[in-house]
């Protein structure tokens, strides 16, 4: 879910995902992952400065996961 803050260039946005493993078909394991985002559009959607922060983890609880933190700059023309 994404939301552009009225009147300014940012948006703030989350994410959650789940994966789901079936116990007899799948060699993955059940995972999950929350996230937080901030936007920043330099000249519209064509430039924009994007970072986020994700907590992922697996089966043993959300305390015993890992995080990551990302900062992208996208230019397209």
């Amino acid at each position: 879910a994404g939301y552009l803050i009225p009147n300014t260039r940012m948006e703030i946005s989350s994410r959650y995902g789940q994966v789901m493993a079936s116990p007899t078909d799948s060699s993955l394991s059940d995972r999950s992952e929350a996230g937080l985002g901030l936007n920043y559009y330099i000249a519209q959607h064509a430039m924009k400065l994007q970072g986020d922060y994700f907590h992922h983890w697996g089966g043993a609880g959300f305390t015993s996961g890992s995080d990551e933190l990302r900062l992208q700059l996208q230019f397209a023309y």
